[in-house]
């Protein structure tokens, strides 16, 4: 059990998680997006809105997203901040992804197709498949191309584990 600081937000649900970040893949559980998987549009203190199949969801309460890990397992996120979403955020890790690199997609526009790394950025990554260069793909979007070509997840956290 949660000691008692007296504190509203001590009573808030103890997760250790940082808080949901734009970006990211997410899960929904319960209403009318339940089961479904998107990566986030925007976050606020008490709700975010998702890109699901390529269309924003309306406002979904951060209580029902979830995070879904590097093995596609959905992670809770700490929606006891009182501040702003982004002031618990852990800071982002520098991507193991590499320009030159080839690079498989899961998810969006561009899923199952293979390209090589343009750029990258903290939270993105810019492809060329097919000689055309994509937009912003986000990194939890993007895998490595193994030698016998087989994706291998991209390392994107900052807890060395």
């Amino acid at each position: 059990d949660v000691s008692d600081s007296g504190s509203p937000a001590s009573k808030a649900a103890p997760m250790a998680t940082p808080a949901l970040q734009e970006g990211e893949r997410a899960v929904v559980s319960g209403g009318k997006y339940d089961g479904q998987q998107g990566v986030v549009a925007s976050v606020t203190a008490k709700s975010c809105t998702l890109l699901i199949d390529g269309k924003k969801t309306g406002n979904i309460p951060l209580e029902a997203v979830s995070r879904v890990g590097a093995a596609g397992a959905a992670a809770a996120v700490d929606v006891s901040d009182s501040g702003s979403p982004a002031s618990k955020a852990a800071p982002m890790a520098t991507p193991a992804l590499q320009e030159g690199e080839r690079a498989v997609v899961s998810g969006g526009k561009y899923d199952g197709q293979q390209g090589v790394v343009a750029s990258v950025t903290a939270k993105s990554c810019t492809l060329l498949i097919d000689g055309k260069k994509t937009g912003n793909i986000p990194l939890e979007a993007v895998s490595r191309v193994g030698a016998a070509g087989a994706a291998a997840a991209v390392d994107v956290s900052d807890s060395g584990s």
